[in-house]
């Protein structure tokens, strides 16, 4: 299934203020606003486990986000992830008060409906931020993980 813009010719600004006052969460890619599609039980156990999972090995100065903490992942896309770990300070995006553009490690459960997503368009997005080192995806139809790790630059 792909995803339906629920709103479209969005600018930022008028996302931002809209999506504060929302009970949902949405994304916003490009000017236009896309529905989080709800989760079901195993989907939210399965980031869940990953969630305790990380925070028990990450280092001093790392920590854990669920699925509420927003990304920026570039001027005209800001997404959730189900899982994301930022060490050092978070930062918060020029303009905002809670959206953060410096994650470390992001995870997402694959699903049916997001799957084709989270491996195109979200994870190109994704390949900007400087400061990504692991993409991580978890399949909930067989016990398989993927990780995708950013090559260090020896230069």
């Amino acid at each position: 299934m792909s995803r339906v813009a629920i709103r479209s010719g969005i600018s930022l600004g008028e996302y931002l203020e809209w999506e504060r006052d929302q009970t949902e969460r949405h994304e916003y890619w490009e000017g236009e606003i896309f529905a989080m599609a709800g989760g079901t039980p195993r989907h939210a156990a399965l980031a869940a486990r990953v969630a305790r999972s990380l925070g028990a090995q990450l280092p001093a100065g790392c920590e854990v986000y669920s699925s509420d903490l927003q990304l920026g992942v570039a001027t005209d896309k800001y997404v959730y992830a189900d899982v994301t770990v930022v060490c050092g300070k978070p930062e918060v995006r020029t303009g905002t008060s809670d959206v953060i553009e410096n994650p470390k490690v992001v995870v997402e459960v694959l699903s049916t409906n997001t799957e084709q997503y989270d491996r195109g368009a979200k994870w190109d997005a994704y390949q900007d931020l400087a400061s990504l080192t692991d993409y991580v995806l978890v399949s909930q139809k067989s016990p398989q993980i993927e990780h995708f790790s950013r090559a260090k630059d020896d230069n």
